[in-house]
């Protein structure tokens, strides 16, 4: 999942939550884009690296596949600086702790294999953030995200999501807060094509439903960003150049805004 989507900031706790809200390097739907896409750079077996323009993120790998640590540079998000993430796990391969240079932590919880909570606590070990995800079958299909207010954590956001046949994300739909009327309602959804190549998302995927993004099996190719009124905000289509590992390398990119004239973008 390549795309870059700006998305409002709605704590001002340090890196770790702004990276909760990582859509300005990897994905989240529901506010205004950015025009610029990450491309990722992989001559190994494992994904190395995501990079737009100056800002990127880093993978280093543990001996058994694990991922190590995860190095971000996001201007947004901490100002042009790099945050280091360092991942610890048990014995049967699952994270039990994110920690951030900036002393943040994730807490992630399991059912089994499945990554089913995860808490966001403080340098003060202060709870922040929470979110549950919810399973059907091994596919992920709702993320929960709720927030400190107060004394209690309450409802911020929720996601869901939908598969095709080949188990890639064909529709990611955002829910917030009816301030109105109580529970949740739609906000945006995103819907998608792609190839039949492999993404090499997969290989940082813990990581990044940590963040609410679903990396699927093959590579975007296009995407149907609509509102609240269904109406679309706009288009996105992806022309790949692949590497030797058949990952994408570089894409051209063509985006589409009603009323808008059409930008042609090369990344590489």
């Amino acid at each position: 999942n390549l795309k870059s989507i700006n998305m409002k900031h709605f704590f001002k706790h340090g890196p770790m939550i702004t990276a909760l809200f990582f859509a300005t390097i990897l994905f989240l739907a529901s506010c205004k884009k950015d025009d610029s896409i990450p491309t990722p750079v992989s001559t190994a077996k494992k994904l190395e690296k995501i990079s737009q323009q100056d800002e990127y993120m880093s993978f280093q790998y543990n001996a058994d596949g694990t991922l190590k640590q995860a190095d971000v540079k996001d201007d947004a998000a901490s100002g042009g600086g790099i945050t280091t993430y360092q991942f610890v796990y048990d014995g049967q391969k699952r994270m039990t702790l994110v920690t951030t240079s900036e002393g943040e932590k994730m807490i992630p919880a399991y059912t089994g294999t499945k990554l089913t909570s995860v808490e966001v606590k403080d340098n003060n070990n202060q709870l922040m953030a929470r979110s549950e995800y919810t399973y059907q079958g091994e596919q992920l299909v709702a993320a929960l995200v709720k927030a400190k207010l107060g004394p209690a954590l309450v409802d911020l956001m929720k996601f869901t999501f939908t598969y095709n046949n080949a188990g890639n994300n064909i529709r990611t739909t955002v829910f917030f807060p009816d301030m109105v009327n109580g529970g949740m309602v739609e906000n945006s959804h995103i819907e998608y094509e792609y190839d039949t190549k492999s993404n090499p998302l997969k290989d940082v995927k813990e990581f990044l439903m940590l963040v609410w993004q679903v990396p699927s099996n093959n590579n975007i190719t296009k995407e149907v960003h609509t509102d609240e009124d269904d109406a679309v905000e706009e288009m996105v289509e992806y022309t790949y150049t692949y590497n030797a590992l058949n990952f994408p390398q570089a894409a051209a990119v063509k985006r589409t805004v009603p009323g808008m004239p059409v930008e042609n973008m090369q990344l590489q």
